[in-house]
């Protein structure tokens, strides 16, 4: 892509679907090249156009697509950050380059009108494959979960606990073995807990202060947060969860995972060959087995982690490159 070049951000989305444009914007910014945001909701218009940066059109018919297109000079290509239907006005416009970031959307046949895919990694690539045979007929590229970029980190002081039901953790006594864990390898503790009010257990409804008294008994520093973030994974020399809270961005730093499997819980094939990397238990016992034999899973979990986030092409920057060719 030529230095000169001029680059289109096309979002037809609505304002609830601001996060996602936020955050392409941030990375195009970055890049320090020259580009336009496209959008066709008018709050999402609003809301971004001092915010995010000044080159914000706004285009509520397909004419009004049209002709904002036609009037930047030098555009070369037109990014689409979602597969929305309203992408069909300016796919019309052939003298242009039309490249979908896909993240997770929905798959849709109507992937092959554009020009180019880029996509996370493999893992995505495959599963659009299931749905579209051929689909690496068209010019396929992997870029890696940039989402991840931010949470590589060489600074691992804490043992991260993600947990949709703290009920369970509880009742089999997970949080006090990670607390015997952190207290022998002199580690802080991070607890990412989503709110369970449906629950007649006291100790649930007031889990944030009973959870760091119990700590500080243990002379363990710990936080409680009520959702995960990036900080807090970028943070950890451990991370143990439950399978509905696992997500794959854990695995960029290639520290242990533990997750709970809960007996009775049902996964599908291809969960279950995810899993193998992982150390995965459903009782205490199991949990304490599996840790007292250390890190022994440190090239499988490496291995997922250039599948599932394409983690070569993150620490590469190929999207940064793409522009610079």
């Amino acid at each position: 892509m030529s230095s000169n070049s001029i680059y289109m951000l096309y979002y037809a989305e609505n304002e609830t679907k601001y996060a996602n444009l936020e955050f392409w914007a941030i990375e195009f910014l970055k890049l320090k090249i020259r580009f336009y945001i496209l959008v066709r909701d008018e709050k999402l218009y609003e809301k971004i156009r001092t915010s995010l940066t000044d080159c914000v059109i706004y285009a509520k018919s397909t004419s009004d697509v049209e002709s904002s297109i036609a009037n930047i000079s030098n555009l070369e290509a037109i990014f689409y950050i979602s597969n929305h239907p309203k992408n069909i006005h300016s796919l019309a416009l052939n003298n242009y380059k039309h490249i979908l970031l896909y993240t997770n959307n929905a798959i849709s046949k109507v992937f092959r009108v554009y020009d180019e895919l880029w996509a996370p990694s493999q893992f995505h690539l495959d599963n659009i494959a299931k749905s579209i045979p051929n689909i690496t007929d068209m010019k396929t590229i992997i870029i890696g979960a940039i989402q991840a970029q931010d949470i590589i980190s060489l600074e691992h002081k804490s043992i991260l606990y993600v947990i949709s039901n703290l009920n369970d953790f509880l009742q089999n006594q997970f949080i006090q073995e990670g607390v015997k864990y952190a207290k022998q390898h002199s580690c802080a503790m991070q607890f990412a807990i989503r709110d369970n009010n449906k629950t007649n257990n006291i100790f649930i409804k007031n889990y944030q202060k009973q959870l760091k008294e119990y700590c500080d008994s243990q002379d363990i520093d710990c936080k409680i947060f009520n959702k995960i973030s990036d900080a807090a994974i970028a943070d950890s020399t451990c991370i143990v969860c439950d399978i509905d809270s696992y997500k794959d961005k854990f695995l960029i730093n290639n520290i242990p995972i533990y997750v709970y499997k809960p007996l009775n819980k049902y996964i599908d094939e291809d969960n279950m060959a995810m899993l193998k990397s992982l150390y995965v238990f459903s009782t205490k016992n199991e949990f304490k087995e599996i840790v007292s034999k250390g890190d022994f899973k440190a090239l499988e979990r490496e291995k997922l982690a250039e599948y599932r986030l394409g983690k070569s092409f993150i620490m590469d920057k190929t999207f940064q490159k793409q522009f610079l060719q």
